[in-house]
């Protein structure tokens, strides 16, 4: 189903206002008075996900989710949020994006206009970080940090089943992964006792249980990849037989711990990526052969998404860095820029025309009077408790900035 036309949206946005200086100092008189002036940047993100058709890039922040256009990255869309949004997940139809946030709510929106559709869990204590609906689209499946799974019925927003992310209801560990057969009839959960569960959907049975700490069917609903838990010796990933739960073969070659898995679209390439900060592929075809996306590189990736189409390799990273690369040629095709994550240091200029904001990944500037980003410079501190500075030169001809380099 191709995705509704969605009605670029004119600058400056709700998020990234004009600056109109204020008339008066702050002082302890107008203190309790302080509003927000305006907001620069678009905020950390914390997720993403690609159109079922590829052709929009929907990006989760703190402040709200951002669609943009997958080809040329502009921005078609913001919808504002009252609370940071952890994940998101397009409906099977592209029509509908839903969202989990930090405490806890899970709500739906409709694409084309960004409206509220409906609440179907108001806000808890557990967060989610993984949100999957169903292939026919009917239901949505939320993790929650007390290591419960919710299924919704999209139609009329009740709550159809509990899973628990380990057998016993008093679970508390968190769901590390959960992923749907192709079919959507079984769910496969991990728990934080590094336990895999497969659940049939319909039914609530639990129909097999196996050793591992992630979980990931293949697209055509034939094999479970499942990543190592905490068991010294396992080999990092087994791929498993769904029909018979059969051993079709094991993936070894590393002994660090795994933080997700992915399909290529074909279901020939499977991507691990480990706590190294590497990306290791696996190609599926008889024999397996192994190869390095990036490996040895750092941070940590959180997230890594291939595109429906598997052209590109889209990888978000623990700063909450947002890169697109080509894919498997490992070149950047884009990097969300005014994404900035966590700031460590601002400072404005001394005729207050400019506004300087260094995070772990980079330095940005932006023109004040219209909130124009006219500079962004990558770099990276591996340090960022080392709060790296910025300052103007009184002429403001210079501005300096002090790295951490340890």
């Amino acid at each position: 189903t191709s995705t509704p036309t969605i009605t670029p949206t004119s600058t400056p946005l709700a998020y990234s206002t004009p600056f109109h200086a204020p008339s008066s100092s702050i002082s302890p008189e107008n203190i309790q008075g302080l509003q927000e002036l305006a907001t620069f940047g678009k905020s950390k993100i914390n997720n993403f996900r690609y159109a079922p058709d590829g052709k929009l890039l929907a990006v989760a922040t703190s402040r709200g989710i951002y669609i943009y256009d997958a080809q040329t990255f502009l921005l078609k869309k913001y919808i504002p949020t009252n609370d940071a949004v952890s994940c998101i997940a397009f409906s099977p139809d592209g029509r509908t994006i839903a969202s989990t946030f930090k405490r806890g709510a899970v709500r739906l929106w409709q694409l084309s206009t960004g409206e509220l559709l409906s609440t179907l869990e108001n806000n808890t204590a557990y967060s989610s970080d993984s949100l999957l609906f169903s292939p026919d689209g009917s239901l949505l499946f939320s993790a929650s940090g007390n290591a419960v799974i919710h299924v919704w019925q999209i139609s009329n927003g009740q709550l159809m089943r509990t899973f628990f992310g380990s057998r016993e209801s008093s679970a508390t560990e968190m769901v590390d992964s959960m992923s749907l057969s192709s079919d959507g009839s079984l769910l496969a959960t991990t728990d934080g006792y590094k336990t895999v569960w497969v659940w049939r959907v319909a039914t609530g049975q639990l129909l097999h249980k196996l050793k591992g700490g992630h979980v990931a069917f293949s697209p055509n609903g034939k094999l479970l990849a499942v990543g190592k838990g905490n068991y010294p010796g396992d080999p990092l990933v087994t791929l498993w037989q769904v029909s018979d739960w059969a051993l079709v073969s094991t993936l070894s070659g590393y002994d660090g711990t795994i933080l997700n898995m992915v399909f290529s679209p074909n279901g020939q390439i499977l991507l691990v990526n480990d706590d190294s900060g590497s990306a290791r592929l696996w190609d599926l075809l008889n024999p397996p052969t192994f190869k390095c996306f990036q490996c040895g590189e750092r941070p940590f990736r959180r997230v890594l998404l291939f595109s429906p189409n598997g052209v590109n390799l889209t990888t978000l990273d623990e700063d909450g860095v947002l890169q697109v690369w080509d894919f498997p040629g490992e070149k950047l095709v884009h990097t969300f820029d005014e994404h900035m994550g966590a700031i460590a240091s601002l400072a404005f200029s001394q005729d207050n025309q400019f506004l300087a904001a260094s995070g772990v990944s980079s330095i940005n500037i932006w023109q004040v009077p219209n909130n124009i980003l006219i500079k962004h410079s990558p770099y990276r501190s591996y340090n960022f408790l080392s709060h790296p500075s910025l300052a103007f030169s009184p002429d403001n001809k210079l501005l300096a900035f002090g790295p951490f380099l340890g």
